[in-house]
């Protein structure tokens, strides 16, 4: 309440309406970058833009005054293509160089447009987690992704990270209380950076847990109100898997995001280097939605081979998976550079 009183409102949504200025005169200013609160304003004019005029044009065709070819299928690219310059500066003020920037947008533009019509829409999930990806970076603080090497690579896709450059990042050690371990994980919501102990980790799993569990409870007991019977719910959520799937990520992103930093850390704290977990992560994406959407076919009865083989090796991933984050820290880490392809050298 303390910070709610000491915010300057008045500054604060004049910012807000200015960042629809910006929005569009920010085209011209190529070298700007923008702090996270300047592009998620801009990105909600986008939104409501994008509404207003979706929905204008669907009501004006459907009546027969404009066609495939209106002024306004026109001002929607031009507004598609402002959303992808805010994107490449809000990537650069996270950290990234503005060349390497452009790249990654022109990457997601290419995968989310181009890559499905090539493919016949067969590679929809890659593209769809490369687009997920940047938009999980533009969460990231201000040089947050800046880096302190010096090879030639990685200085062309970040900016060398300066001494005056102040950036916090949590390392968690000793007894760690509840209250603690909630406010390190929403803190340092989608900071991949620093270390989470198992006693900060666990807490945090026990709080989201019980929370989540309360938040599915209210929305179930609703569609059972809605649904009338069990049955017609267990219907529901078989038939309309894909829906029930999206109700539930989106009731249990408040607890869900903050989780993502925090197996981060909480490996690296493990002993695990980054190319192992980022190995680690694209494993447990994979065995997540093949047995989110698999699970519902095996309780139809449907058996097949390849159903039994992916809930077998998610259900003996799952075990690995939960051991990996129930060592201790330092557990893993290598005592020397010889063996240290996958772990975190002492």
């Amino acid at each position: 309440m303390n910070r709610l009183r000491q915010v300057n409102w008045k500054k604060e949504i004049k910012l807000f309406f200015l960042a629809f200025v910006q929005l569009f005169t920010g085209v011209v200013k190529v070298n700007q970058k923008l702090i996270r609160k300047q592009f998620f304003s801009q990105v909600f004019w986008y939104i409501a833009l994008y509404i207003v005029l979706t929905q204008s044009y669907s009501a004006l065709y459907m009546a027969g005054y404009v066609d495939n070819n209106s002024f306004i299928v026109t001002v929607l690219y031009i507004l598609q293509l402002l959303l992808y310059v805010i994107l490449v500066k809000r990537l650069a003020d996270a950290g990234m160089t503005f060349i390497f920037s452009i790249i990654i947008v022109i990457a997601g533009v290419f995968c989310a447009y181009i890559v499905p019509i090539l493919t016949n829409g067969s590679l929809f999930v890659f593209n769809n987690v490369f687009m997920k990806l940047i938009w999980i970076l533009t969460f990231m603080s201000t040089n947050r992704m800046t880096t302190t090497s010096h090879n030639p690579l990685m200085l062309f896709m970040f900016n060398e990270r300066t001494p005056n450059m102040q950036i916090s990042e949590p390392k968690q050690e000793g007894k760690i209380t509840f209250k603690q371990s909630i406010k390190d994980a929403y803190k340092y919501c989608l900071t991949p950076s620093g270390y989470t102990t198992r006693s900060g980790f666990w807490k945090y799993v026990l709080y989201a847990s019980i929370a989540s569990s309360l938040v599915i409870a209210i929305v179930i007991l609703a569609l059972l109100r809605f649904a009338g019977n069990l049955l017609m719910l267990f219907y529901i959520m078989i038939y309309m898997n894909f829906l029930y799937i999206l109700l539930m990520m989106i009731i249990t992103a408040p607890f869900t995001i903050p989780a993502i930093g925090l197996v981060i850390r909480r490996l690296r704290d493990v002993g695990l280097n980054n190319k192992a977990i980022t190995l680690v992560l694209v494993i447990n994406y994979i065995l997540f939605y093949a047995m989110l959407f698999s699970m519902p076919i095996f309780i139809l009865g449907i058996h097949n081979m390849y159903v039994i083989a992916i809930i077998a090796i998610g259900s003996i991933w799952s075990i690995i998976y939960i051991v990996l984050l129930c060592l201790t820290s330092n557990c893993l880490v290598a005592k020397n550079k010889d063996k240290s392809f996958f772990f975190r050298v002492k």
